[in-house]
């Protein structure tokens, strides 16, 4: 009798060790299995730390504008853009990237320009490495970065010099390249325009050479109002904007008009394009 109890707890104790065996064993793989899901899961998007992040997509991309989500937008594929940061969805995780269509050419920007709220922000996208790669960014983008100056305005204005900040809204031509590599040629826009003006004109850069302070633009097409040289009347390479660095900096002082807050000085770097005056406003100096 004695021997069969022996002989049951025995069986007892060999099943609950098999039971908490298969128990360990279904929690290690559903472990791993949940584990790679999500490492194959990351591994198809972007991962990047920087705040200037260039990236072309690989396919043509349907979104819409940002919050009202009314105007549908098509950008192809190949076009490279300034994402900025990838960001990561605040209930998904996942992460995204948002593109600014003032950064880009007139015909992809110009169905938010001309809508009813003008909402130039694409809604999110994930960054999916199948619709994005990260690139270099542009070499077309150095023309107004030289290694003395740091330059944010993207336009080179027409003229000497910034005008004083009480005439920011007096009307100037202007011209500048975008992200995915137009150049742009605008006619009476104001210091204000972000990008949501229409060109008078514009072409696609062929080629962007940089010796020195000298930046070559070529295009296949003239770009009317600016002083292009025709440089072939075959190929890619037809006309040419040629634009330099000069070594002659201006100052536009803005006099505040409450005296506590004294005033300001706007340095303006002046450039000779195609034999004509025109400058990039650098940097604004505080009292």
């Amino acid at each position: 009798m004695s021997a069969t109890l022996n002989k049951g707890a025995r069986n007892l104790i060999t099943t609950k060790q098999i039971k908490k065996a298969g128990l360990a064993l279904a929690v290690a793989l559903f472990a791993t299995i949940s584990f790679t899901t999500a490492t194959f899961a990351s591994s198809q998007y972007l991962t990047s730390k920087s705040h200037n992040l260039f990236l072309e997509t690989k396919q043509t991309i349907h979104t819409t504008n940002a919050y009202f989500k009314d105007i549908p937008i098509t950008i192809p594929k190949g076009t490279v853009f300034n994402a900025g940061s990838i960001g990561k969805g605040v209930t998904t995780g996942k992460p995204y990237v948002n593109i600014n269509m003032d950064n880009l050419r007139w015909p992809l920007r110009k169905v938010v320009d001309e809508s009813k709220h003008n909402q130039q922000m694409t809604t999110y996208i994930w960054a999916k490495k199948s619709l994005f790669k990260i690139v270099k960014q542009p070499n077309y983008l150095a023309y107004t970065k030289t290694p003395d100056n740091y330059t944010q305005d993207p336009y080179v204005w027409e003229g000497n010099k910034a005008l004083p900040s009480d005439q920011f809204l007096s009307k100037q031509n202007a011209f500048r390249v975008t992200d995915d590599g137009y150049l742009e040629y605008f006619t009476g826009i104001t210091r204000y325009t972000d990008g949501d003006a229409k060109p008078a004109d514009y072409a696609k850069l062929q080629k962007f050479v940089k010796k020195g302070n000298t930046s070559y633009f070529y295009t296949k097409t003239e770009v009317s109002g600016l002083p292009m040289t025709k440089i072939s009347s075959t190929g890619k390479y037809r006309y040419r904007l040629k634009m330099t660095k000069t070594n002659h900096y201006l100052a536009t002082v803005n006099h505040s008009k409450v005296q506590k807050y004294g005033s300001n000085t706007v340095i303006s770097v002046r450039y000779n394009v195609g034999g004509k005056d025109f400058y990039v406003g650098s940097m604004t100096v505080y009292p």
